[in-house]
Parts: structure tokens; sequence; C-alpha cells
């Protein structure tokens, strides 16, 4: 390997870099080496994109590991300095203050009942807007089956640039108290316009050019392992992979089943604190359930709204979920029972209203069964996975719903 890597094409290890950096620091001198030697190679030739990926190493808790970050970005950032695209060399060069902002941001403290902080935006030796956002439709590399070697559009050309991040910054009211960032973005196809804009002598955006949003979830988990996040979402774009291409070999197209699985980018800053690529358009289950309501019911019955179902600190509710019908699974082993006393106890006192929340959402026929079919195959299809690995911590604000499509989405894997 230390021989013939370097004949070896760079994208084809950009597709393994979760399992390189896992081996940066290895019981074999040799194997390190050649690791580090190939990730380097990498983050040259792809050095936009590979940063990301690369950005929890200079920022570990691990201090052999920080070393090494440091390390592969210098080389990385020599090698470049002597090539013709200085642009490249002077990302890199301020992608240690950028990957700092966004570990800062993640460890701000909050007060309790804060839900909007103001911080000043981030400045660098080059603008923003070189940077190629933490988006998975960005750093998705496409390798086509019959030429990959040779292909040249492996990354999207029209990737939408961000311009500057806002200053007003909100605070989630979950546990971990992440900040949703949002960055104003220049849209895909005014990229080209970007540089006449940025050096104009008055400062000013062109007003041809639309400028639009993205948004960032900065968080740093008090106890738990970004990592973990980001491996399941490997996983997860694998388990697509294999969905499509056993869909296609059986010569059915994919989207008469429709099998997949959302997914998005997770960046790692460290072992703790990482950026989450904000799923548009979602809503989480317990919200939609809390808004829920039967109109056929009476105004006075507790069984038109879901506000009561989605209330956690209901006692009776509570009481009856855990201490009979999960105890007689988990103490009793009985699946049966515990299923029609669930029946018995919640489900006769307070009936499923989420299929009133799709009646209500899409009146139009078609878009309800649309909606509703999409809703029943996603969760299906995270069911299924979420079994094999064993997924938990699987309550109603880690289950969302894309309240375009009726999509299911699931987030937070640190279980």
């Amino acid at each position: 390997m230390a021989k013939h890597f370097k004949n070896i094409p760079a994208q084809a290890f950009y597709t393994a870099m979760p399992q390189l950096v896992s081996r940066v620091v290895h019981d074999s001198k040799d194997t390190a080496s050649v690791v580090q030697g190939i990730l380097k190679r990498v983050l040259a030739k792809f050095p936009a994109q590979a940063m990301w990926p690369l950005a929890w190493l200079r920022q570990s808790k691990a201090p052999d590991r920080q070393k090494i970050g440091d390390k592969i970005f210098q080389e990385a950032v020599r090698v470049l300095a002597s090539s013709p695209n200085q642009a490249s060399h002077k990302i890199l060069v301020s992608s240690k203050s950028l990957f700092k902002y966004f570990q800062d941001l993640a460890k701000f403290a909050v007060k309790d009942g804060v839900s909007k902080v103001k911080l000043r935006s981030w400045r660098g030796e080059v603008d923003l807007v070189e940077f190629v956002p933490p988006i998975q439709a960005a750093l998705s590399i496409t390798l086509a089956p019959a030429d990959s070697i040779r292909s040249r559009d492996l990354f999207p050309r029209q990737v939408p640039r961000m311009r500057t991040f806002a200053d007003a910054i909100s605070v989630m009211g979950s546990k971990a108290r992440p900040k949703k960032l949002k960055a104003f973005v220049i849209p895909a196809d005014s990229a080209l316009r970007t540089r006449s804009y940025l050096g104009s002598e008055d400062g000013k955006r062109n007003e041809d050019i639309d400028i639009g949003d993205v948004h960032f979830l900065v968080k740093q988990e008090a106890k738990g392992d970004l990592r973990k996040d980001a491996r399941v979402q490997d996983l997860n774009n694998v388990i697509n992979r294999l969905i499509a291409s056993s869909e296609e070999s059986k010569g059915s197209s994919r989207s008469s089943r429709r099998l997949t699985l959302r997914t998005f980018a997770v960046t790692c800053l460290s072992e703790d604190t990482g950026i989450l690529e904000w799923v548009p358009h979602t809503q989480s289950l317990r919200s939609l359930v809390s808004a829920a309501y039967n109109p056929q019911a009476s105004p006075f019955s507790s069984k038109r709204r879901g506000r009561r179902l989605a209330n956690f600190a209901e006692p009776t509710l509570r009481n009856d979920f855990e201490k009979k019908c999960q105890s007689m699974y988990f103490e009793n082993g009985n699946l049966k029972r515990a299923a029609t006393m669930f029946e018995q106890v919640c489900l006769k006192a307070y009936p499923p209203l989420l299929y009133w929340w799709f009646v209500q959402t899409y009146q139009d026929p078609h878009a309800w069964y649309e909606a509703r079919t999409r809703f029943t195959i996603s969760a299906a299809a995270w069911s299924a996975v979420g079994h094999v690995i064993g997924l938990g911590d699987r309550h109603s604000e880690n289950i969302l719903v894309d309240t375009s499509t009726g999509e299911c989405v699931h987030v937070d894997f640190d279980w």
C-alpha cells in the first residue's frame, strides 16, 4: 500500500474517508503512516469537500489525534502552496478559524429561557463564499459505474455558496440547547457572478442575485458522541444504495416502491461537537399530534385534541403505559399481552389522531393518499433498519415528518 496507493484515484479513497479517519492512530506505525499519507493526498485533491470530514481531527480531545490532524492539513497546505490554484490553498489556511467559530458556537453557554442570542459572524482570510457548505448534496461524490476513474464530474457543479451567517442565532428548547444557525446563500445559478459581487467597490450585491438561506444545527453533546450520528448516516447511505441496486437488478424502478431513508450531513468538529444539516419542512411527531384534533368529537371531549396525548407529564397515561404495558413486556416477556393491554388502556381512552392531521393538511384526495403512502413506507423502512442496528431513544421528538411530502425522518442517533 505504501508503494502503490498514489496510483489509486483519490476519489476512491474519498468514499472511504470515515474508515480511514478512524485509523489515523493505529498500533502499526506503517499502517498509520500509509493512512495519513492517503488522507493528505485526498485533502490536497479535494480540499473544499475533504476538509469537512477531517475537521474533528484538528479539534479532537485526544492530543495524538489533534497532532495528526494538524499535520495532515499542514502538509496539504504545503502541496497546494505551489499549485496554480491558490484559492484552494487559502481555503485550507482559513479552515482552522472557521472550525473554531463553529465549535465555539456549539459550546456557547445559553441561560435558561433564552431563545435567541446575537453573535458576530465569522470573518477569515478568505470570504465565506469560497467554502462549500457542509450539506450532503455538496459533499457527496458521484462515481459513474462504467467510468468512475475518469469521471470529471465527481461533485455537483451547481452548489449554493454561503455569503454570510446571520447575527441572530436561535436556541432550540431541547436539553442539549443546540443553536440553529442561518447562512445567507448565493444560489447555484448565481455562482459565476459571485466574485464580481464580492469584488465590487461599493460592496453591494447585484440586484439580480436572489439571496436564499440554509440552516445548520450546531450542538454539543453533554455525554454523547456525535461520531455515532455520522456513522449511522453513512450506514443509511449504504442501505439506500443497496435498495436502489436491488430494485434495479429485479427490473423494478425505484419509484415503484420508493423505499429510501432520508439522510442529512453530520460534520463532527470534535468528539462531542458538530454541525448537522437542517432538514427543511419538518416538524416533530409530538408537535403534529399535539396540534391534531378530531373534528367529529365533542369540543369538550378529551378524545378531540392531541395536546394531552403529547404531554409527557400526563400522570394517568404515563402510568398506564409504563407500569402496565411496558412492564408486561419487559418483566414478563409477554409481547402479545402487552399489545392487547396497550389497546385497552391507551388507545380506547385516547384514539389515534395523527391521521386527522393528514386529512386536514392534504385536502386534495390524491395529495392525501400520496402523503399517507409515503409516511407508511418511510416509517416501515426506518422501523426495519432501526430493529437491525438496535436503534434506541426513539421518542416523539426524534421522529420528524416532512410536512410537504408526509415522509418520516429520524434524527439524533446518539443512543
